[in-house]
């Protein structure tokens, strides 16, 4: 007599997207397989050395990751050589880099707003704060516009703004407004 088996087809399901900033680790929720026949290796395609898969299915980026978007494949395959894939987006966004105009000018006795802080890198929402040396100058902490009141005095100023991303990866600028 001849046993034959016939195993439930091979699966894989769930897992999760990634996005990061570069300096810092992450990982997917873990990639699932039901089915196939005997043990399954996961592994994932790519030529990111930063990212790599164990084998309960779950993707890591290290903090030293090229950073891009990548769209990796992951793949499951049992003892018979059957495999299953499922793709990932994987986002290493860059390190926060935060610019502004380097001179804010105004003129007595004029509100003024400054929409001149842009960001780079990082993932957002960003934070925004600064040293407030300066009872004349706010600053709107979810979009960093400065807003300059008309009574402040003639002179030059300067302000120490830090932009934060998500993951607290920060960048400071010294603003002059005069």
């Amino acid at each position: 007599t001849i046993t034959i088996y016939v195993n439930d087809s091979l699966t894989i399901a769930q897992g999760s997207d990634i996005t990061t900033t570069y300096g810092r680790s992450d990982s997917s929720t873990p990639f699932t397989s039901t089915g196939g026949t005997g043990e399954r290796v996961f592994t994932i395609s790519g030529s990111n050395p930063g990212i790599t898969i164990d084998q309960n299915g779950r993707v890591f980026v290290a903090e030293t990751a090229t950073p891009g978007t990548f769209r990796e494949t992951v793949t499951v395959t049992d003892r018979l050589n059957v495999s299953e894939t499922r793709s990932i987006l994987i986002v290493i966004n860059e390190t926060v880099t935060f610019r502004a105009t380097d001179t804010l000018a105004t003129t007595f006795g004029r509100s003024r707003n400054f929409d001149s802080v842009t960001v780079t890198g990082g993932t957002g929402p960003f934070q925004y704060s600064f040293t407030a040396l300066n009872d004349s100058f706010t600053l709107n902490t979810s979009t960093g516009r400065i807003t300059v009141a008309a009574g402040l005095a003639v002179g030059t100023y300067f302000e120490t703004i830090t932009a934060i991303d998500t993951f607290g990866f920060m960048d400071t600028i010294v603003v002059r407004i005069r």
